[in-house]
């Protein structure tokens, strides 16, 4: 059995119906059931081919049609009457979508939570559908749906092409779409490399979820002059809402900012940001030297906030927004206190 990695394609998943039959899905919206399972054990014949149906979207009735089938299937080769255990949430079922019978509701757990993907009702909702995305995440929060995770959005009014994507809802007044995410590395310049080489790409939109590290920014396909404001941000974990951010916003639109839409250069600035940690504006740019003593985001050339600094703190060498003192790195004790648990992540909106 495949399970998702967290750099594979937006649309594929593997599947769990309350641990009764495993199967996925792929892009072009075909559903395979591979086995019968119990409890997380392989019960009857260890390969148990279920068959193949086909889902045109994720219509809730669609889906409910497939669990049926599955469910058919799994009183044939299985047994009848056999209670299943709720599957839980871990990094390791990231990706999973089960159907809560008691609710009518299909959710998707992200690594840490069910997040809830598909009601009856919610198939008519803003982004909660293929068949009915969102123009933005900003566009379905103000619809009414506030809570953090994987929605639908058609990224380009001129064309139908819906994909699936992370939007952040419980930050800064919400409607926030992830298009990048690093959880924490070792204090190296290896990791410094890592992390330079993932700001200095930009690859398709999609879901990116809370505990994954990105090898790139993911905002190719996006009209970016659509977007006005993005924010930099470090969170404590990878469950933990973002807390220290620089952030900025542009009347005119995205296209052509330095990371966002593509890099800009070593040395060149990047914009006028706010630490919300001190509340001071300045000039930042991207490093000057690159070869990895400095990463990311600093001011006056050698101060690093929202990166990798080679000049250490009493704190680190990773940033979190702490401008104060030039010129080693810019980490409050808050990082150092969340240990290897934090991230970094790249907020529009």
């Amino acid at each position: 059995m495949t399970m998702m990695s967290a750099r594979s394609s937006i649309n594929y998943y593997v599947v769990v119906i309350y641990g009764v039959c495993l199967w996925h899905m792929t892009s072009s919206q075909t559903t395979t059931f591979d086995q019968c399972t119990y409890g997380g054990r392989v019960t009857c014949n260890p390969v148990i081919q279920c068959g193949v149906a086909n889902v045109s979207s994720h219509d809730f009735d669609e889906l409910k049609k497939q669990v049926t089938i599955i469910n058919q299937r799994t009183v044939n080769c299985c047994g009848a009457g056999t209670e299943v255990p709720q599957v839980s949430c871990t990094p390791d079922s990231t990706g999973r979508i089960r159907l809560d019978t008691n609710t009518n509701e299909f959710e998707i757990c992200d690594g840490m939570k069910w997040h809830v993907l598909l009601t009856k009702s919610s198939s008519e909702q803003r982004g909660r559908s293929r068949i009915n995305p969102g123009g933005s995440c900003q566009e379905i929060y103000a619809s009414g749906l506030n809570e953090s995770g994987i929605y639908w959005i058609n990224p380009d009014p001129a064309f139908y092409r819906p994909v699936q994507v992370y939007c952040e809802m419980e930050f800064n007044g919400g409607g926030w779409l992830r298009v990048y995410n690093m959880m924490a590395k070792p204090a190296n310049t290896v990791s410094a490399a890592e992390m330079y080489d993932s700001l200095i790409r930009n690859d398709a939109v999609r879901v990116i979820l809370p505990n994954e590290t990105t090898n790139a920014i993911h905002t190719t396909g996006l009209r970016m002059e659509l977007y006005k404001e993005v924010s930099y941000g470090w969170a404590a974990s990878s469950s933990a809402v973002v807390s220290h951010y620089g952030s900025y916003t542009k009347s005119t639109g995205l296209k052509g900012q330095c990371y966002i839409d593509g890099f800009c250069g070593n040395g060149v600035d990047i914009a006028t940001m706010t630490s919300s940690i001190t509340g001071v504006s300045r000039t930042y740019k991207v490093p000057s030297n690159p070869e990895y003593p400095h990463v990311g985001i600093g001011w006056a050339g050698t101060q690093i906030v929202w990166g990798y600094d080679k000049d250490t703190s009493p704190n680190g060498n990773w940033g979190d927004w702490l401008d104060t003192v030039c010129c080693n790195a810019g980490a409050s004790s808050n990082i150092k206190e969340a240990g290897l648990n934090w991230r970094y992540c790249i907020l529009i909106r």
